[in-house]
């Protein structure tokens, strides 16, 4: 049986669905080379956030798991968001608070800080 093999192709060469949502969403792609700091990421704007962001290809993945970082700008928040995927969070730096609803009743706030995980469904 052949090894598989890790797609090395830009993410604009090999179009599914899924590349070409991510295309539409006009978020800052980076990929093909290694972050030292992830605080030195250039960020840029996101509008469906209405943060700074960039995405992240993570390398040895086949471009099937991504990443990206997100700026809260201070004092402010970012835009309610709705999908169909989970979501890790991880705080590089700052607080602030979040609140999560699945239905407008049933509305959870928490608080977080650097250094915080947590997950957004």
């Amino acid at each position: 049986m052949q090894e598989p093999t890790i797609s090395t192709k830009p993410i604009a060469e090999n179009r599914s669905s899924y590349k070409s949502w991510v295309a539409s969403e006009g978020i800052p792609i980076i990929q093909g080379f290694f972050i030292e700091d992830i605080r030195k990421v250039a960020l840029e704007p996101w509008q469906r956030t209405g943060g700074l962001a960039a995405r992240l290809c993570l390398e040895g993945t086949g471009e099937t798991n991504d990443a990206y970082v997100c700026e809260i700008p201070a004092g402010k928040a970012l835009k309610p968001q709705r999908h169909l995927f989970e979501e890790l969070i991880y705080i590089v730096s700052g607080r602030g608070a979040t609140t999560v609803w699945n239905d407008p009743a049933s509305k959870h706030t928490f608080e977080w800080q650097e250094g915080s995980v947590f997950p957004r469904h």
